[in-house]
């Protein structure tokens, strides 16, 4: 992968992306769990009445 990974956001009709953030894995009794976080800035204009979605296989 090349690039600052992202991911396709859904927010009314306009296609938006939330950038990567920072990550970590944590190793723990149960295993490892991992935490991706992505930041996206709300712009003017940016109302989904019935709520943000994220498209399904959008990770870039």
């Amino acid at each position: 992968m090349t690039g600052t990974p992202r991911i396709a956001l859904s927010i009314a009709s306009a296609a938006r992306y939330a950038t990567f953030n920072s990550g970590e894995s944590i190793l723990s009794g149960f295993g490892t769990t991992s935490h991706e976080l992505f930041d996206y800035t709300v712009r003017a204009g940016d109302y989904d009445g019935d709520g943000v979605s994220v498209e399904a296989g959008s990770f870039e």
